[in-house]
């Protein structure tokens, strides 16, 4: 130990970056920003497209009404959570691209299923899905919470809204 010159204590490996330092650097401080500002670009697509159709008014909406009405909405609160500081056990790691590819296939996967099964048996599938990849919870509670889900939906749409959803069409 070297007193008078403590650069000279240091070893070889003392400059290897062995990722303990990763914090400091500017892009895994703001990987959590990449997820709210594409949603923000998205937004901001869908204003452009919507704003080329006809508004309408809130009595008589027009075909670009709840596009532009949804886009705006949506990115704002993404701007916001862009802006806003995470916490680090919020922020987007790179191991976890595989969850989001899985929901990804989950969410084309899910129309096709809607035309063959129906409304219901999808939504609970798609909803217990979402629940064990994203958020990680017991396979009682997806299920209970994607069959109370699906059941809602289906009141509010197909009954009180009388929306025609597809009914259970497999060929067997």
């Amino acid at each position: 130990m070297n007193a008078q010159d403590p650069a000279l204590d240091r070893t070889p490996t003392d400059d290897i970056d062995d990722g303990a330092d990763r914090e400091t650097r500017w892009y895994d401080k703001h990987t959590h920003r990449l997820g709210p500002l594409l949603l923000v670009g998205i937004s901001i697509a869908f204003v452009v497209v919507g704003s080329r159709l006809d508004f309408g008014s809130i009595s008589r909406p027009g075909p670009g009404l709840w596009p532009i009405a949804i886009a705006t909405i949506t990115g704002s609160m993404a701007l916001v959570s862009a802006l806003l500081p995470h916490k680090e056990e919020e922020r987007f790691h790179l191991p976890e691209v595989g969850r989001a590819v899985a929901l990804l296939v989950a969410f084309l996967l899910f129309p096709f299923l809607f035309d063959y099964v129906g409304f219901i048996l999808p939504s609970v599938l798609l909803i217990t899905f979402m629940m064990k990849v994203l958020s990680r919870e017991s396979w009682l509670r997806s299920g209970i919470v994607a069959i109370a889900t699906s059941f809602i939906a289906y009141v509010l749409f197909g009954v009180m809204l009388s929306v025609r959803l597809p009914a259970f069409t497999l060929p067997f």
